[in-house]
């Protein structure tokens, strides 16, 4: 064998190894452009296909690992962490065997994962206001969205507002229909406006103006200073109440306002209690509502009126034009979360049902 040349004698033209610049890792592509291209491709199926996937993918590189950085990658690439401690030393057939080790398991962990990134994707098309997302609006708007299978769209919010429309006649028609009287009482609500004020300055004014709010309920037409009043005037004075202050919902006004909200609040209590029907359809129309509102406050709609292809029209392939589109529209970012979300429970049985193959012939089943 020769003996290698000395790096002091090598040719002048010819750069030291460690000179060299470094490979430079590929770029991890986004959530959008993996699980985009899988489901343009594949449909429904492509989602769970790119989950096994990013799971196999995660298991492989970690095997290359050793000892705890064999955790510390794995948890970078998604493995929760229990998982990536139990990877051990990095012996390369013991990760790859980890499928059959730990079984349903596994499908347990990827579906939080892959709900996780749905929430993302839903907020992304989402676009809310920052004074949503800070009064948990936003989140219950995303929540309402992926049970209703609606998009944040005009088309979705048109939707929502029919099934909103339904739900209202629905509940109107059991009360018309209903028999039961209700106590025409609504101190109970009413003290909890006053609470608020305790410790403020201008405390006294408030509990005058709570006080006279409750003295025009008890003299109201509809209440006439009686003790019981039929349900079904009870829900044309909720009714009343919710429309005179309906520009003063999700934020405190003046006293007098507050006031009758709480009102218009205890009788939509109090009318729910007479029929077991009423309470899940007002809940389920209060969250139509919120998500219609939520939407139109956000940028999801404005977006939606761009260009939607602009420089997408320089995409190399078919597949990458599809996904531009997807992440400059509302409507396609949505549809790949609903498929996320919905798929999330049943990718994540699917990952647990593959315990007797490997993570290498997972990789195979991908690639058929």
């Amino acid at each position: 064998m020769a003996n290698p040349v000395p790096q002091d004698d090598l040719p002048a033209n010819i750069v030291p190894a460690d000179d060299l610049p470094s490979a430079v890792a590929p770029k991890k592509k986004s959530l959008l452009e993996r699980y985009g291209k899988s489901a343009l491709r594949f449909g429904p199926a492509g989602i769970g296909m790119q989950g096994m996937s990013d799971a196999n993918e995660a298991i492989g590189t970690a095997a290359k690992a050793a000892g705890g950085r064999v955790a510390e990658f794995a948890g970078r690439q998604g493995v929760p962490a229990e998982i990536a401690g139990g990877l051990g030393v990095g012996a390369n057939m013991a990760v790859n065997a980890l499928p059959m080790a730990i079984g349903g398991g596994l499908g347990a962990k990827a579906a939080p994962v892959i709900e996780s990134g749905a929430s993302r994707l839903m907020q992304s098309a989402l676009k809310p206001a920052k004074a949503d997302m800070k009064s948990g609006d936003a989140q219950r708007a995303m929540a309402t969205l992926f049970d209703e299978w609606k998009n944040p769209t005009v088309g979705g919010i048109g939707k929502m507002e029919a099934s909103a429309s339904d739900l209202h006649d629905k509940v109107a028609s059991l009360i018309a229909r209903s028999p039961a009287n209700i106590k025409a009482d609504v101190s109970a609500y009413l003290d909890k406006v006053v609470k608020r004020y305790e410790a403020r300055p201008d405390r006294l004014q408030a509990e005058l103006e709570i006080a006279n709010v409750e003295k025009a309920f008890a003299n109201h037409p509809l209440v006439g200073g009686n003790l019981f009043i039929p349900v079904q005037d009870a829900h044309k004075l909720k009714k009343g109440f919710q429309d005179a202050n309906k520009y003063n919902y999700g934020a405190e006004a003046t006293p007098t306002s507050e006031a009758e909200k709480a009102i218009a609040w205890g009788m939509r209590e109090k009318v729910a209690a007479t029929d077991k029907q009423i309470a899940p359809l007002n809940a389920r129309e209060s969250d139509l509502i919120n998500a219609i509102n939520v939407t139109k406050n956000g940028n999801a709609l404005i977006s939606g009126n761009k260009n939607i292809v602009g420089m997408g029209s320089l995409s190399p392939t078919p597949t990458s034009l599809a996904v531009w589109l997807l992440d400059r529209f509302a409507g396609g970012k949505a549809g790949l979360a609903q498929l996320l979300h919905h798929g999330a429970k049943p990718i994540g049985e699917g990952a647990g049902a593959v315990t007797g193959l490997t993570a290498a012939q997972l990789a195979d089943l991908q690639r058929r």
